[in-house]
């Protein structure tokens, strides 16, 4: 037996494909997609090049990913009282002659951490409470900025029937906008929690000599050589 499709249903179908192939932030839930913010290609671009799995493609009940300049965290549950995570800080190597051959592919480096499932159990029910995955995208957030400098956050989710991608410009530079303390103390909750600031450190220390970028345009040098270099060089 044959299943017949609408034409209206096969139609959304379709739209919802061409609108995922174009788009970074968006909104799919029942049939419905809002825009967002930036590129898809291009996020799907940095997950790829991480090597991260696509949420897209998730089965589990609930899945998400908190991007915070060269750190994520991603928090996943496979059904009643199931709770995983894991820690993932990611750099690449700083080359002040990169410009002079701008298509050659740079090397990204990684290290993934587990998290415990008690604290990724504290972090999924702290998204929760908050109603994080609710908050809606930035541009139809009321009195958010934007801007050129400072830091950028990302808020990845997957659901059997929902996935979407947010990106949000320094919540913490935004002033009296009720989202951005919401996305600032959760921010602050996940790098007190698995203290992120200390991982991120031992993690450039652990890598060979010289300077690494930290997802703006400052760089991080784990010797006092490679500093001086940067510094001639700039």
């Amino acid at each position: 037996m044959r299943l017949k499709i609408p034409f209206t249903m096969f139609l959304l179908l379709a739209v919802c494909i061409a609108a995922m192939a174009q788009k970074t932030s968006l909104e799919m839930s029942s049939g419905k997609i809002i825009d967002t913010t930036a590129t898809f290609s291009w996020f799907k671009a940095e997950v790829a090049k991480i090597g991260l799995e696509d949420l897209m493609n998730s089965k589990d009940k609930l899945r998400f990913r908190f991007w915070c300049k060269n750190q994520l965290v991603e928090i996943w549950s496979g059904g009643e009282n199931t709770y995983l995570g894991k820690l993932i800080s990611y750099t690449s190597k700083y080359d002040p002659n990169a410009y002079l051959n701008p298509g050659k592919e740079e090397k990204i480096l990684t290290k993934h951490l587990a998290i415990d499932t008690i604290v990724a159990k504290r972090i999924y029910e702290r998204a929760i409470d908050i109603a994080l995955f609710d908050i809606p995208a930035q541009k139809k957030i009321k009195g958010w900025k934007q801007g050129t400098d400072g830091y950028s956050v990302s808020l990845e989710f997957a659901s059997p029937l929902r996935y979407s991608v947010k990106y949000y410009w320094s919540p913490n530079f935004q002033v009296a906008v009720p989202e951005a303390k919401l996305i600032t103390e959760f921010e602050a909750f996940t790098e007190t929690t698995l203290g992120m600031r200390e991982k991120w450190a031992a993690f450039i220390e652990g890598l060979p000599k010289g300077c690494y970028h930290t997802g703006g345009i400052a760089v991080v040098c784990n010797s006092k050589n490679a500093s001086r270099k940067v510094r001639r060089a700039n």
